[in-house]
């Protein structure tokens, strides 16, 4: 072998320079984890914001039927039928069964979600009281969110 300048033997180099398989694979393994640490959050993150729009989007249906009860619209009371399994229905008339339903307004229900309270309430005409004080549950399994009806037709959420 030939000496360099300094007395030392050169150091052969490999001229396939690249990963080995080892480093590949960790570097997918991680990937891996990664990627699914970031799909289990995104997903919880998803779910809690489907419930506060299915939350919402209750409150919204029960403040639409007690103005229309407050401002008398059809010298009538109003309320909200929870009932059915995807839908909430806008009623007009003292209960859901002896209700008008030529006025029905129905409101499209998230799939998934449990609902928990009392299948019907009605706002009374002008002063818009609410014929059942309660709490309104909505879950989608893994958390619940509450909307609270009093007998005045004060709605918290």
């Amino acid at each position: 072998m030939d000496k360099n300048k300094r007395g030392f033997i050169p150091h052969i180099t490999n001229l396939c320079g690249g990963f080995t398989l080892w480093e590949i694979l960790i570097a997918i393994g991680l990937m891996g984890i990664l990627f699914s640490l970031g799909l289990i959050f995104s997903m919880d993150f998803y779910r809690q914001k489907i419930l506060g729009a299915e939350r919402e989007t209750i409150a919204a249906v029960l403040k639409r039927a007690r103005n229309e009860a407050q401002n008398n619209v059809n010298q009538s009371n109003h309320g909200v039928y929870f009932g059915l399994s995807l839908s909430y229905v806008i009623f007009q008339g003292n209960t859901y069964a002896s209700r008008n339903n030529a006025y029905d307004e129905i409101f499209s229900r998230t799939g998934g979600m449990n609902l928990t309270g009392p299948d019907e309430l009605t706002f009374s005409s002008l002063d818009a009281g609410s014929s059942v004080s309660g709490t309104i549950s909505v879950s989608n399994g893994i958390k619940s969110l509450d909307i609270g009806v009093n007998s005045e037709g004060r709605i918290d959420w």
